[in-house]
């Protein structure tokens, strides 16, 4: 899969985006939030696509990223370990309202 896999605007909850199989062991997973918010984002890999999991970094924490607040936010999780069956996004909504496209290569 390669470009755009999810759009979803006008979002005042949690968003979990859909899952997508990913056909390599290195990928980068990511998306373009805009609006007036604060939001929290992770990801997560799962291999039957049911149960989930966090991704975590080298030295053992979550692939995440905390408090984002700006008009428009970029991130992007560059995921090089592990062969991963199915990965998603998870945005956690703390206030405001925002609209994200997620990317995935």
């Amino acid at each position: 899969m390669d470009g755009q896999y999810f759009s979803v605007s006008g979002q005042v909850a949690t968003y979990t985006s859909q899952k997508k199989a990913i056909k390599g062991a290195a990928y980068s997973i990511g998306c373009v939030i805009t609006g007036s918010f604060n939001v929290d984002v992770k990801a997560q890999t799962s291999l039957d696509g049911d149960n989930w999991g966090d991704i975590l970094d080298g030295a053992g924490a979550t692939a995440e990223v905390l408090g984002l607040t700006d008009a428009t936010e970029i991130v992007q999780f560059d995921i090089n370990v592990g062969k991963h069956r199915f990965s998603r996004l998870v945005i956690t909504y703390n206030s405001g309202t925002f609209a994200a496209t997620g990317f995935l290569r």
